[in-house]
């Protein structure tokens, strides 16, 4: 027999289901297919009626951990592990805490007040091909293979799994027999599904998010992001697994996998570029830690229980001191894809024609690489911004040690060591005037925009987690 508390809970539900599917389906998708964009405001405030419900439910599933009170902070959130997941990012954060007027970067070096934050204009995205468009083309190349129509298949001179960031030499004819499989056109393909859908979420997550908030200001409704008692409990890693590592160049990523594999013994993968068909189940195994210079939304290729529990992250570092290392790496290594354009060209014009002098931390936070836009746009910007906002854990490259001892709250990881730091290069940089550095600047605002909102991020970090308790911890890695 269904006692009426159980069935109260089927009845809220199913309203909370059809009320989300309605607001989801008449709102959004149809601003994607062009209907106007006013469709996207909870004008009839539905939204705001689902999440009231929403609370009712959880209220009365969870009444005997919490009160009515403190439970209000939370209403919208299905549980406390949803509440707190939501909470460690920096998404809805960044305009009311108290990091807002405060800047954090080297205020001698940087002037802030010279550069503007983009404003986002388009209402949805304009990546072509769609992705409709990609799977008819894929469809094509297998029906192909098929039929026996291609018996040897055009290799090209870049693989599928790369961007500008490791170009390869052609590979030469073997006996080889390629299937649909290896493909390298149907690669490609896919990692071009990768970006196209990364670019329509982002449109799609951005605009609902702004007018929702914009839609409870203005209507004086209850509405507001959680605001939870800190520190939180630390008795457990914060974050579950797989960690999603996004290696951005010359930050520190490699000697973060050097940690991360000795703490974890299994279950972890160092993917230098983004995988192709051919390697998902390799990624897909690697249950704890991946890192690398993949394309964001490699969560897609997760199992489908890796895909409720993985958590995104990062590392950034000074962004005039990335593109000095960068380049003087490229310039002294001979086997290294982009030597040859820094052999061969003085810093002040190589920052011009090389992308990783241009914006690429932009770039790689956002996921759109030199193929689809040699240089980053406003709206790539504000993806990046958007993405660097949702990575649960941030980390700084001039504070590493700092970085390590916040990842034991975190992610649970033990006894690094802090010795083992980002490595001096041993391409020492030389011949680095102020004229250069302001030029590097000038090349790299919206990186250094970033770099100023990571570090505001690692700063909420450590309050998360407690600075007594962070300390402490510092503290014990240094002795270790």
């Amino acid at each position: 027999m269904i006692k009426i508390k159980d069935l109260r809970f089927i009845i809220l539900s199913i309203i909370i289901l059809s009320g989300f599917t309605t607001f989801y389906y008449i709102n959004l998708y149809g601003t994607i297919n062009g209907i106007k964009s006013d469709l996207l405001k909870p004008n009839n405030k539905l939204e705001i009626v689902e999440k009231e419900i929403n609370k009712k439910v959880v209220f009365e599933n969870c009444k005997n951990e919490t009160d009515e009170s403190n439970f209000y902070n939370y209403y919208q959130f299905n549980d406390k592990e949803s509440m707190i997941n939501y909470f460690l990012t920096y998404q809805n954060y960044y305009y009311i805490e108290e990091y807002k007027d405060k800047q954090f970067s080297n205020s001698t070096k940087y002037n802030l007040s010279k550069y503007n934050y983009p404003v986002l204009t388009k209402l949805y995205s304009n990546f072509t091909p769609t992705i409709k468009e990609i799977d008819n083309e894929i469809d094509l190349i297998k029906k192909k293979y098929d039929n026996g129509e291609i018996v040897e298949p055009k290799i090209n001179s870049i693989t599928s799994s790369t961007t500008y960031r490791s170009i390869r030499a052609p590979k030469k004819k073997t006996n080889k027999k390629i299937t649909f499989e290896n493909d390298e056109t149907y690669h490609s393909l896919e990692l071009k599904k990768f970006r196209s859908r990364v670019w329509s979420d982002f449109y799609l997550n951005y605009w609902k998010d702004k007018y929702f908030l914009l839609f409870t200001l203005e209507n004086g409704l209850s509405f507001r992001s959680p605001r939870l008692c800190l520190p939180l409990d630390t008795s457990k890693p914060l974050l579950t697994t797989p960690y999603l590592f996004l290696h951005i160049p010359k930050c520190g990523g490699t000697t973060m996998y050097t940690h991360f594999s000795k703490h974890f013994k299994v279950g972890t993968l160092q993917q230098w570029a983004h995988p192709n068909p051919a390697e998902y189940k390799k990624v897909q195994d690697s249950k704890n830690f991946i890192i690398g210079h993949f394309e964001m939304g490699i969560h897609l290729i997760l199992n489908e229980k890796e895909q409720k529990t993985y958590n995104y992250m990062t590392m950034l570092r000074d962004p005039v001191e990335r593109v000095i290392s960068n380049y003087f790496y490229h310039k002294h290594s001979p086997g290294d894809p982009q030597h040859i354009l820094a052999r061969d060209n003085v810093i002040e014009n190589w920052i011009i024609i090389s992308p990783r002098g241009n914006n690429e931390i932009t770039r790689v936070l956002s996921g759109i690489t030199i193929k689809e836009e040699p240089v980053p746009s406003n709206d790539t910007f504000n993806m990046a911004l958007y993405h660097l906002r949702s990575m649960k854990f941030v980390g700084i490259t001039e504070k590493y040690s700092e970085s390590l001892a916040l990842l034991k709250f975190y992610t649970g990881l033990e006894n690094p060591n802090v010795a083992d730091k980002l490595k001096n290069s041993k391409f020492r940089p030389y011949g680095i005037t102020p004229a250069i550095i302001e030029k590097i600047k000038k090349r790299n605002w919206m990186d250094i925009l970033l770099y100023e909102e990571a570090l505001k991020m690692f700063e909420r970090q450590i309050n998360i987690v407690g600075r007594d308790n962070f300390e402490k911890q510092l503290t014990k890695n240094y002795r270790q």
